[in-house]
């Protein structure tokens, strides 16, 4: 796996305050330390296929235990173990509420369904869905993705407004198809599987246009993921990590050779975090 450029580093500052403690106490000066959670934070995940290991464990379906956010799998590395970890911990409560073929326009009827009071981390990762539609005509209207992207975190805010919520941003699915497109497991399986029809159903001979459409709208959802988070003091936006990121053949699943194999769910997770660990002081991060 490679990646353009290193994960965000907001996400090192909100991890390490959901790791020492969500809440503060007061006594009369706004300087007053953090007081310790009660218990190790909650794990929320919203979001489509990805977030749910769809094709991770060689078949066409969802595959949870290799989800990058509450994935059992040891391989995976999930942030659910992450956390347990860094609390030491047998298990964090963790809810995938995520669900395969999922659009932005499905994202509200979701965070309806975050448990009230959670305090921790929800993550969001959408937009694939979005774009990968019968056709280019066919993709979601940032004004459209933008709405309900803004309904969605209005909910998760009224549901559980002590947890903070990390939006990723959409995959560069152009850039991925190019980077393995001379492999011929790939063709074979997208020829197969109809993957990604508005990039892959276009003639050869125009399908440079089609991409240019497909990355601008890509690039102007990304607009409205992170103009919608900046609005919210409890969201952090992954700064482009997810588009950034550039997948090797082993990475994909043999499946489809589009969804993220069990080391590519192993490397997305890896991508958002890490930069976490390295960049606060290891005790912090270890200490509930």
């Amino acid at each position: 796996m490679r990646s353009r450029h290193t994960a965000l580093g907001a996400l090192a500052l909100v991890l390490l305050v959901l790791i020492v403690g969500c809440t503060s106490s007061s006594s009369g000066g706004g300087d007053a330390p953090a007081t310790p959670a009660a218990g190790p934070p909650a794990l929320v995940a919203l979001g489509d296929s990805i977030s749910v290991g769809f094709a991770a464990c060689g078949e066409a379906k969802p595959c949870p235990e290799a989800s990058w956010v509450t994935g059992s799998n040891i391989e995976v590395k999930s942030f659910e173990e992450r956390l347990a970890g860094a609390w030491e911990v047998d298990e964090v409560k963790a809810t995938n509420i995520a669900r395969p073929g999922a659009k932005g326009r499905d994202m509200p009827g979701q965070a309806e369904k975050v448990p009230e009071g959670t305090k921790g981390l929800v993550t969001l990762l959408v937009g694939a869905n979005d774009i990968c539609t019968s056709s280019v005509a066919g993709m979601t209207e940032p004004a459209d993705f933008r709405a309900a992207i803004d309904a969605t975190l209005q909910t998760v805010s009224e549901r559980a407004p002590d947890a903070v919520v990390l939006v990723a941003s959409v995959p560069d699915i152009p850039g991925i198809f190019l980077h393995v497109q001379n492999d011929p497991r790939a063709q074979e399986a997208w020829r197969r599987g109809h993957i990604c029809p508005a990039l892959l159903a276009v003639p050869a001979e125009a399908r440079g246009a089609t991409t240019q459409q497909i990355e601008q709208r890509i690039g102007e959802l990304n607009t409205q993921l992170q103009q919608a988070c900046g609005a919210s003091d409890t969201c952090v936006w992954d700064d482009g990590t997810v588009n950034s990121w550039l997948p090797d053949i082993e990475d994909l699943s043999d499946v489809d050779v589009f969804h993220p194999s069990l080391a590519g769910q192993a490397s997305l997770a890896d991508e958002l975090w890490t930069t976490a660990a390295r960049t606060k002081p290891t005790e912090a991060l270890l200490t509930p």
